[in-house]
């Protein structure tokens, strides 16, 4: 499942015409995307929630929120905007707390900060874009001295750049997991790999709490190996704390059965996510 996140930081759009055609046509993006890879929607809280952005204001100064464009929509336009907005009212709130481990990287072309979108980079996820302004209308965004780009559903006609993008994110994906069940020797239960995957900015330090793990044969010290209880039975939870990342597992024949991962921004709590994977674990007969 691909993370996108709505992008809270544009100006208004030129005026009400301007602004309903761009809500639109972003709208039918994503709806594009979607319909080739399953989306989990993130925005910030509060006022920088999509219902809340204010897209455009009229001559006479009258603010128009996203949700107040659905009445003058009809038909087709009318059921995609609902659930592009119903989307994002379904999917998960960014918190301050999220972006703490942010570090302020500077976003090229604005010369300021915009933690969200930092938060969206470093979770290997999409911007989600509403804007008439040609520089927010970019395919990908940059941060100054950062190697990666961060893909932008922003109305575009042409979506090939970012289902290109999405091709490449899942080979990296499929070849992470294939370093673990290499270089580890680590299996991986039906459905774990699903389950808040590593994104490239965290691979390096997962890698680290593996080795150290494995360095001790995957013992629990109550530190960066923990004993996690669940209904179904006891596994392990691995924690690379650098990035707030947990490795559910049990041990089978000395080697590590992955049940699932957690990030402490993903929209379950940790104690359902270790309950889930431990049912994994258990229906694979390794507890």
């Amino acid at each position: 499942m691909l993370n996108i996140f709505f992008n809270p930081y544009p100006g208004m759009s030129a005026d009400y015409e301007s602004g309903k055609k761009c809500l639109l046509s972003t709208a039918n993006a994503c709806r594009e995307i979607a319909d080739r890879m399953s989306l989990k929607a993130y925005e910030h809280s509060g006022d920088d929630s999509v219902k809340c952005f204010i897209v455009c204001k009229d001559r006479r100064g009258v603010w128009f929120t996203s949700s107040s464009f659905l009445r003058d929509y009809s038909g087709r336009d009318r059921e995609l905007v609902k659930w592009f907005l119903r989307l994002f009212d379904r999917g998960s709130r960014v918190t301050d707390d999220d972006l703490s481990i942010c570090e302020d990287w500077v976003l090229r072309g604005f010369d300021v900060s915009a933690p969200v979108l930092e938060f969206a980079l470093r979770q290997d996820g999409m911007a989600v874009t509403i804007s008439d302004d040609a520089d927010w209308k970019s395919d990908f965004y940059y941060f100054v001295e950062q190697p990666h780009e961060l893909p932008n559903i922003h109305g575009q006609d042409d979506c090939s750049p970012l289902r290109k993008w999405i091709e490449q994110w899942s080979q990296r994906n499929l070849s992470f997991k294939s370093l673990l069940e290499n270089n580890f020797n680590i299996l991986f239960c039906k459905g774990a790999s699903n389950t808040c995957f590593p994104s490239r900015h965290e691979e390096e330090n997962v890698i680290k709490a593996l080795k150290q793990a494995r360095d001790y044969g995957y013992e629990i010290d109550n530190d960066s190996v923990k004993p996690f209880k669940s209904k179904y039975g006891n596994i392990r939870e691995l924690r690379s704390y650098q990035d707030g990342v947990r490795i559910f597992f049990a041990l089978r024949e000395n080697m590590p059965v992955i049940g699932g991962f957690y990030r402490k921004s993903a929209a379950i709590s940790q104690n359902k996510a270790g309950e889930y994977a431990a049912k994994r674990l258990k229906d694979q007969d390794c507890l």
